[in-house]
């Protein structure tokens, strides 16, 4: 496994973090949609006993930020490292000619990458009982993998921004202007104009969404090029997003505003779920630096040399962190092709939590009043007692846990180890 001298446990720990968020909100995603953006496929998801459950509506809103959140994680680590490199060696002669040389071997890992587990993917639709290849095989790997294909993207202009970063004065100033402007837009389109499923590539809303991407790697990296001023207020910072989510979107699921959680949580629009990850990655930052300066004053015992047997369990703990938070880019890829196979196994194993039959149409749950899963909330309504909601977010995140397991460990034995073949690693 990789040495825990190499990276920042923090970092590697913050990887995982993104890497669960976006997990269980796929894992969540239907009951999501049918709750707050009136997307209900008609399959009987049971939503009905959720309308008026605080519990469900509180917990369902803070997981419905997670995805975005998990992005961003992802974008914000990358700008954090990647920028203030590139702007240093910028000032080098032979810049551009390194960093095309270097680009372009990271582009070649991101499409080998989707290739291998491309294949991985066929090769499980051989043996698995689930008809993946049949149809849309080209949006598949187009717009399902648009989160990937935008990562590609920045990686090729990180060094044309670390450029620009160094030359112009007033970057950090830019940046700001434009995480305004993008954050402003994204209110708009949350409130006003959220987009379609299906829409257009080139829909403006879907080139919005790309560009708050593009701001969460650009503005880390700022807060990179001033981290010792960033630093002083990371901890006031990280807390108060978090008490301010919690609050805010308690205050929402209290009296049941739907809607108004469905616009604040929407995609990648939620400014909530930026903020949210420009909170845990300076807290990361901060707790990186204080166990630094920890270790400065009381050296601790290298073991990244040591065999897995001789190592102390919590440098075995840290190896394995950092092992599986290398997998985020296999896990990105892997899970944006599999999900419809996923969801399609997930949602009756939830459905079984909440006492209703997969494939139901009937949302006003015709079950007695008297029964142990609901409670009477409104006359003619059922509303799902506490503990069930519970139960349901609990197994989700629990089978989400598993399932990332399983994607990890895939892309342990099968991608990384081909792309040190290729190599790529």
């Amino acid at each position: 496994m990789a040495s825990v001298k190499r990276r920042d446990i923090e970092v590697e720990v913050l990887r995982i973090v993104s890497i669960l968020g976006i997990a269980v909100f796929h894992t969540f995603l239907p009951w999501i949609n049918a709750l707050f953006h009136n997307m209900d496929d008609g399959v009987g998801i049971g939503v009905s006993g959720m309308t008026t459950s605080f519990t469900a509506l509180f917990l369902l809103a803070l997981i419905a930020l997670l995805g975005s959140f998990g992005n961003n994680v992802f974008f914000m680590i990358s700008g954090f490292f990647i920028m203030p490199s590139l702007e240093k060696d910028s000032r080098t002669p032979g810049y551009w000619k390194r960093q095309t040389r270097k680009t372009l071997r990271r582009i070649a890992v991101i499409v080998a990458s989707v290739a291998i587990i491309g294949a991985l993917c066929w090769l499980l639709s051989l043996v698995l009982p689930m008809d993946y290849f049949s149809t849309g095989v080209v949006g598949r790997f187009t717009m399902g993998l648009e989160f990937i294909w935008l990562y590609a993207i920045i990686v090729a202009f990180a060094p044309v921004f670390a450029w620009l970063a160094v030359r112009i004065e007033t970057w950090a100033n830019m940046v700001a202007i434009l995480f305004v402007t993008v954050m402003g837009l994204n209110l708009y389109v949350a409130f006003f104009d959220q987009v379609a499923q299906s829409s257009w590539v080139f829909d403006w809303r879907k080139l919005l969404s790309g560009a708050t991407y593009v701001v969460a790697f650009l503005v880390s990296g700022v807060i990179a090029d001033s981290w010792r001023s960033f630093r002083h207020v990371s901890g006031i910072f990280f807390i108060g997003i978090l008490f301010v989510t919690v609050i805010f979107m308690a205050g929402l699921a209290l009296p049941g505003d739907r809607a108004v959680i469905g616009a604040l949580t929407y995609k990648s629009t939620s400014v909530l779920s930026f903020l949210l990850a420009v909170g845990c990655l300076m807290q990361a930052m901060n707790l990186r630096d204080r166990h630094r300066e920890q270790r400065a004053v009381r050296p601790v015992v290298d073991e990244s040399g040591l065999s897995w047997a001789e190592a102390s369990v919590k440098d075995r703990w840290n190896r394995v962190i950092i092992s599986a938070a290398s997998g985020i880019l296999g896990f990105y890829i892997f899970q944006s092709l599999f999900n419809p196979v996923w969801e399609s196994w997930i949602r009756p194993l939830l459905c079984a939590v909440l006492g209703i039959a997969p494939g139901s149409t009937n949302r006003a749950l015709p079950l007695p009043s008297g029964s142990l899963l609901f409670s009477h909330s409104l006359p003619g309504m059922m509303t799902y007692k506490p503990v069930v909601v519970l139960a349901f977010i609990v197994a989700g995140t629990l089978l989400s846990a598993l399932y990332i397991v399983a994607i990890l460990l895939l892309d342990r034995v099968v991608r990384r180890p081909l792309l040190k073949l290729m190599r790529l690693a």
